[in-house]
């Protein structure tokens, strides 16, 4: 669930939507299960407790990550370069190493990808969160 105060700080990310006054954006409105500008009319599905913030492709916009996947594999292909010794495992305890994180601390990884490490540190902060353009990577 996302609350309405996370809610009412989300303002259209969309490049393309001129906002009323510079430098501001447009505060996204809550309609059914997407979160709408009231200037550009694109539509933020909400999924699964996350706001995606490519919009609908029905608004015209696909993510590169997509329209390009073939290409995208194959120029870094995980397979080739995901070795057993980095395996995500072997990460997350030099992770742990790394940060030492205490109660009192707030977690916030950025590229989460699948947010597996975000999971896994969830008890180890007072907060985690992850945070992923990449909607082929969710």
């Amino acid at each position: 669930m996302i609350s309405a105060r996370l809610i009412s700080a989300l303002r259209c990310p969309a490049t393309d939507c001129v906002p009323a006054k510079a430098g501001e954006r447009h505060a996204l409105e809550l309609k059914a299960e997407a979160l709408v500008c009231p200037n550009c009319k694109r539509h933020y599905a909400i999924r699964a407790g996350y706001v995606d913030a490519m919009p609908d492709e029905a608004g015209g916009h696909k993510s590169a990550y997509v329209a390009q996947e073939g290409e995208f594999a194959h120029t870094l292909d995980y397979r080739r370069i995901g070795l057993p010794m980095l395996g995500a495992a072997v990460r997350q305890r030099a992770l742990r190493r790394f940060l030492q994180l205490t109660s009192s601390d707030r977690l916030i990884e950025l590229g989460c990808g699948n947010g597996k490490f975000v999971l896994w540190n969830r008890r180890a902060a007072t907060w985690a969160v992850g945070v992923d353009p990449a909607p082929v990577f969710a």
